[in-house]
C-alpha cells in the first residue's frame, strides 16, 4: 500500500475541526499523514500502533496526540467477528489556535506532538468528553475541544513516542512511497522467514544500499524494526492467549525458541515466561 496524504476538507462544513467515530472489524494497515493535529482515543480494541519510528501496542483506553505530518498507522491484533474495534478521532488545524495569546500552552503541546505523544493515564471523564464532542455544535463544540486539550497538557505523565520528527514534508514526500511499501510488507509478513534481501528487492535496491537507506529513513535497522514488531506481537499473545512460549515464538516469526528468548530478553529485559507471570500478577 502506498502512503497517502490524507486531505481533510472542512470548507462548507461550518466546522473548524473534524471529529468522527471509526468502527471496523479490525483496523487495516493505513500508513498516512496530514497537516492537521490528530487526537485518537481507542474506545475498544488492541493491536500495534506505528507513529513515526515508534512501534508499540495499543489497547482499550489508549489516547495519543499525533503532530502535523507525522506518519501513523494502527493495525489490529486480531479480528473478532463479534466485536468491532472502535476509535474516536479529532483532527485539528493548528491555525485555530495561532492568533490568540491564551492558546500558547496548547501550541506548546502541539509542538511536542511532532514526535507523537501517549497519555497512559487518561481519566474516564476525559474519555467521555472525547466521545461527547461529536454530538455538540457551534461554540459548545469548540469549548469542549479546548477543555480536552487543556486537560491533556496538564497531564503529569506524557510519553514521547517517536525519536524522529517528520516536519520536512518535502523530503518526506519523496521517501514515503518506498518507506510505506516496505513497512507495510513487513507488517503483513513479520511471521514469515523474512530477509533483508527480500525487503530490498521490493524497491529494487541492493541489500547494502537498502540497509543504509532503511536506517536513515525509518530510524531503526531492518532487523530491529522487524524484531520490534515480532516481540510486540508476541507480548500480546503472551497476555491474551494460552499458547505455549514455543508456539508463540514460531507464530511470531522466530526460527527457534532460543533465538526468541534471547531477542525477547533484549527488548523487554525479562524472559517471555517472566513477562507472562508478571502480567498475571498485575491482572490479579
Amino acid at each position: 500500500m502506498k502512503p497517502q496524504l490524507e486531505t481533510i476538507d472542512l470548507v462548507g462544513s461550518g466546522k473548524s475541526f473534524r471529529v468522527f467515530r471509526q468502527e471496523y472489524n479490525g483496523f487495516e494497515s493505513y500508513w498516512h499523514y496530514h497537516p492537521e493535529i490528530e487526537l485518537t482515543y481507542i474506545h475498544y480494541g488492541n493491536g500495534l500502533r506505528f507513529i513515526g519510528d515508534s512501534i508499540s501496542p495499543y489497547g482499550t483506553g489508549d489516547v495519543c496526540l499525533i503532530g502535523e505530518n507525522l506518519p501513523h498507522n494502527y493495525v489490529a491484533a486480531n479480528r473478532d467477528p463479534d466485536n468491532n474495534e472502535i476509535a474516536y478521532v479529532i483532527q485539528i488545524p493548528k491555525a485555530i489556535f495561532t492568533h490568540h495569546e491564551e492558546f500558547k500552552p496548547i501550541l506548546k503541546l502541539f509542538h511536542k506532538a511532532k514526535y507523537g505523544l501517549h497519555f497512559p493515564f487518561v481519566t474516564e471523564a476525559l474519555q467521555q468528553k472525547i466521545i461527547k464532542l461529536n454530538s455538540l455544535t457551534s461554540i459548545k463544540r469548540l469549548n469542549m475541544l479546548i477543555e480536552i486539550l487543556d486537560t491533556l497538557r496538564k497531564t503529569k505523565e506524557i510519553l514521547q513516542l517517536s525519536e524522529v520528527s517528520f516536519a520536512d514534508t518535502q523530503s518526506m514526500n519523496k521517501q514515503q512511497s518506498r518507506i510505506s511499501k516496505v513497512t507495510s510488507y513487513i507488517i503483513s509478513h513479520y511471521d514469515e522467514d523474512l530477509s533483508l534481501g527480500q525487503a530490498a528487492d521490493l524497491i529494487s535496491m541492493t541489500p547494502s544500499a537498502f540497509s543504509r537507506w532503511f536506517k536513515q529513513s525509518v530510524g531503526k535497522t531492518f532487523v530491529n524494526y522487524l524484531n520490534n514488531i515480532r516481540i510486540e506481537r508476541a507480548c500480546q499473545q503472551l497476555i491474551q492467549t494460552d499458547l505455549t512460549v514455543k508456539q508463540i515464538a514460531f507464530k511470531s516469526g522466530f526460527d527457534s525458541i532460543g533465538n526468541f528468548n534471547r531477542t525477547f530478553k533484549k527488548y523487554k529485559s525479562e524472559t517471555p515466561i517472566i513477562y507472562r507471570k508478571n502480567y498475571e500478577v498485575l491482572g490479579n
